[in-house]
């Protein structure tokens, strides 16, 4: 609530005696001498849509395409690949656009997502939401606190009506920093796993020199496969991630044991690894240079 002040002007309530029952929203008219009270933002224009989706099309070739951070995908507009055998064809990656700040707007366009990915099984494999507004809150409202706010509420509200069991979630923002996501130190639905986590990833996978050689820093650099120009949040459909682990069932949940000594139950360990080697090898200057050329497009 402290990054998505908005949501105080809404009120829920249940009505309905014989006939009903029906729900109640009442939502408040804005106050402006209010600080840290987002406007309703103009929508924006379809020369603009076209920037923020032309950019974000530019970070997933680079990183998912480019760097292979999601094995299964060799193109920017068509997802999977190499999943034939287990009857599991390409189909097109949809790019939608909000083009309004307040999280009300946010959840509608998220759920519109979500219907229309259940009502096109065939022709849409998976679809990825731009929200170029989403990170403003307002003055004294910080933008990546509000879009961790902005995430937990999406992915909440998926589990809630059980849709985690149908779709898989990936957040992104252009400062996207896993340690600035709540918890910090343990997994968050949408996001990548704790970098506390990273290194008894790598050396789970057999990639002991990397975790014992690689700096702080270097583990560090596991956020770009998620700092995207714009802010967005990808939603896969599971059964794309469940043929992906019967061709690789190493992918798959396992104990993990953390520095601490602790058990820890994660997937997903031999992709993780992998980008967290491909992007320290990458290096800081490359991937932040080439990010700031994705998000100048996006500026146009």
């Amino acid at each position: 609530m402290e990054f998505l002040p908005e949501l105080d002007r809404v009120s829920l309530s249940l009505v309905g005696k014989g006939v009903g029952p029906a729900i109640l929203i009442e939502i408040e008219k804005p106050d402006e001498l209010v600080v840290g009270v987002p406007q309703q933002q103009r929508q924006i224009s379809q020369m603009e849509e076209n920037k923020f989706v032309a950019a974000m099309k530019m970070f997933v070739d680079r990183v998912v395409v480019g760097l292979s951070v999601c094995p299964y995908m060799n193109f920017v507009d068509a997802a999977p690949a190499g999943l034939e055998d287990f009857s599991i064809e390409p189909a097109q990656v949809a790019y939608r656009v909000c083009g309004f700040s307040e999280v009300c707007h946010v959840l509608s366009s998220f759920w519109n997502c979500v219907c229309e990915l259940l009502a096109t099984e065939d022709a849409i494999s998976s679809t990825v939401l731009v929200l170029p507004l989403a990170g403003d809150g307002g003055d004294g409202i910080d933008p990546l606190g509000r879009f961790g706010a902005i995430s937990e509420l999406i992915s909440r509200s998926l589990c809630l009506y059980q849709g985690d069991a149908i779709f898989e979630l990936l957040h992104f923002h252009p400062q996207y920093d896993r340690q600035l996501i709540f918890p910090a130190d343990l997994p968050a639905h949408g996001h990548i796993p704790p970098l506390g986590y990273l290194r008894p990833m790598l050396r789970f996978d057999g990639r002991l020199e990397e975790a014992d050689s690689f700096s702080d820093r270097e583990i560090y650099l596991s956020n770009f496969q998620r700092r995207s120009p714009v802010p967005a949040v990808a939603i896969k459909r599971i059964s794309m991630l469940d043929a992906a682990t019967a061709k690789d069932p190493s992918g798959g949940l396992v104990e993990l044991v953390l520095e601490n000594g602790e058990p820890a139950p994660s997937s997903g360990i031999p992709t993780y690894s992998r980008n967290a080697v491909k992007l320290a090898l990458e290096g800081e200057e490359s991937l932040i240079a080439a990010l700031e050329e994705e998000i100048a497009v996006a500026k146009g």
